[in-house]
């Protein structure tokens, strides 16, 4: 992790849903003139489409010959929901036999650049997270006093999710701090050092009277991760090595989980 990172200077979106930041901006960009140079060929009739039906502006006023300059302005004063429309528009366009390398380059700048949406194969977007998700982490990650160790365990898990560009061990580092977030979490309301994964989990759910079953399934489902197969000692699950949704899934559970028993805990 890298020194603004580490240190907490540089602020990171989690998962951009409904803005677009100029780091996402620079990344639609770059997708839009990599089309337009490489797809396109330069055909003036294709940019002048462009012109007139996506940017709406007039056709007498399209200049001669290609220029990346002539979308520069116009995109910059689009709203960050018509810069996704732009994606979309260009998928359109493009010859069929060109779908897959678009595709692929769409969603390579929407992935490093921590956009909350991804492009289907029929050249749609749709969303790979939700506000309700988003808030579930940011709530875990504002704890203070005695649970504060589970915060910063979160925001470890973030840092990592969301580090660009994205390291080998990027999301292993991220499932694993938001594992050592419950693990934290185990230890307070136990007040035993020692309390790790599933058997952890059992242990607060049953000083919670939490329901038997639910107790048992979460700790089958973490237990798991202090065995020797186990995600901090392995970078992958059997041959499937941990990506973006694995470590989603765990920063997004397990934050929703702490949030429930801290909210039980303070009940009790």
């Amino acid at each position: 992790m890298i020194f603004s990172e580490r240190e907490g200077f540089l602020d990171r979106e989690i998962l951009q849903i409904d803005k677009v930041d100029e780091t996402l901006s620079n990344g639609i960009w770059n997708t839009f003139i990599e089309l337009v140079r490489e797809i396109t060929m330069n055909d003036h009739r294709i940019l002048k489409y462009v012109w007139t039906k996506f940017f709406i502006k007039r056709a007498d006023r399209c200049p001669d010959g290609f220029q990346f300059n002539m979308f520069k302005e116009p995109y910059d004063f689009l709203k960050w929901y018509r810069k996704y429309d732009l994606l979309e528009f260009c998928y359109i366009i493009i010859n069929e036999n060109y779908y897959n390398k678009y595709l692929t380059t769409v969603n390579g700048y929407l992935k490093i650049c921590n956009s909350a949406w991804r492009m289907n194969g029929v050249g749609k977007l749709y969303p790979i997270t939700n506000k309700a998700e988003i808030e579930e982490i940011e709530r875990a990650s504002r704890y203070e006093n005695k649970f504060e160790p589970v915060s910063t365990h979160i925001k470890a898990a973030i840092a990592h999710f969301s580090r660009r560009p994205i390291e080998e061990s990027s999301y292993r580092n991220s499932v694993g701090e938001s594992i050592h977030a419950m693990e934290a979490l185990c230890r307070v309301i136990t007040n035993k050092n020692t309390t790790t994964g599933g058997v952890g989990i059992k242990m607060v759910c049953d000083q919670l009277e939490l329901h038997k079953a639910l107790g048992e399934g979460y700790s089958r489902i973490y237990g798991f991760s202090s065995n020797a197969e186990g995600i901090r000692h392995a970078l992958c699950f059997g041959d499937k090595t941990i990506d973006f949704d694995d470590a989603k899934y765990f920063l997004v559970s397990i934050s929703a989980f702490v949030n429930y028993l801290i909210a039980i805990y303070e009940r009790s």
